[in-house]
């Protein structure tokens, strides 16, 4: 089994292609939360980057947030066919200057309610990860 330890998981190690963002809170003036599943954590491994683990339920929180927008791709039909409807862009806030120190966090994956493919920018001052459940993958 391969040893991933919950305090040293950081966002740039994440990958969400095969994630569910589940839902979302927004806490005026700066705070965003995500309840996201199947999160994949990444390691170096000998062929480049490998999936170590999966988050199977996590919380992201983002805190001293000035930019939150999705580009939402909803699904014409079943979500294993590429049948989209018109993207469209949606915002959480209106956008503010940047702040000293913050950084843009980069997401990619799965809305379910409604159904769609997003792509998900969020530019805050930091990023705490809560993992609520590991599914550990073998080496």
């Amino acid at each position: 089994m391969t040893q991933v330890d919950l305090d040293d998981i950081k966002f740039d190690k994440l990958d969400f292609t095969e994630s569910e963002f589940q839902s979302k809170e927004f806490t005026p003036p700066d705070r965003l939360v995500l309840h996201v599943r199947n999160v994949s954590v990444l390691r170096m491994g000998h062929s480049g980057l490998e999936r170590a683990a999966v988050i199977g339920q996590c919380r992201l929180e983002f805190v001293g947030v000035t930019r939150s927008k999705r580009e939402v791709h909803q699904y014409r039909g079943e979500m294993t066919q590429n049948d989209f409807y018109p993207a469209r862009q949606e915002q959480d806030l209106y956008e503010q200057p940047p702040v000293p120190g913050s950084q843009t966090f980069g997401m990619e994956g799965i809305q379910l309610n409604p159904p769609a493919w997003i792509d998900w920018e969020v530019r805050a001052q930091d990023c705490k990860i809560y993992p609520e459940a590991l599914n550990r993958r073998p080496t």
